[in-house]
Order: C-alpha cells, then structure tokens, then sequence
C-alpha cells in the first residue's frame, strides 16, 4: 500500500508529522478564491452593503469557521 502524505479525516487535512498546515493553507486559498470573487461582484453591479455583507458570511466565513475548533 503506497504512503501518503496527508489524510483527510471528517474533512480536516492531517499531514504525516500531525499539522494542519495543509489543512489551513487550503482553506485559506478556498477563502481568498471566494473574496476575490465576492469583490468582483459587489462592485461591478450597484448592491447594497447589507447584501455583499450576507454573501460574505455565506460563502467565505462559513469555509473559514468550519472545523476550526481543531
């Protein structure tokens, strides 16, 4: 059986010396994808803040706070 070198376990990456390194590079790269284009879409049409400011904590802070107990 070939050795990896991260695990994926209730959907937290575990690197092979036990650090999430990986795990928080990952989400944060996911994250900042979702700003960008979150950004990209508040200004490009004329929306209220209190609707880029929803989507916000629908699409980028909900990926930063999942699992983030561990």
């Amino acid at each position: 059986m070939p050795s990896r070198n991260t695990v994926k376990d209730l959907g937290v990456l575990i690197n092979d010396s036990l650090t999430l390194q990986s795990h928080i590079n990952k989400v944060s790269a996911t994250a900042n994808q979702r700003v960008n284009l979150l950004m990209r879409v508040c200004v490009s049409r004329d929306q209220s803040t209190l609707v880029c400011a929803t989507a916000y904590c629908v699409y980028v802070r909900l990926i930063l706070e999942y699992n983030c107990a561990v």
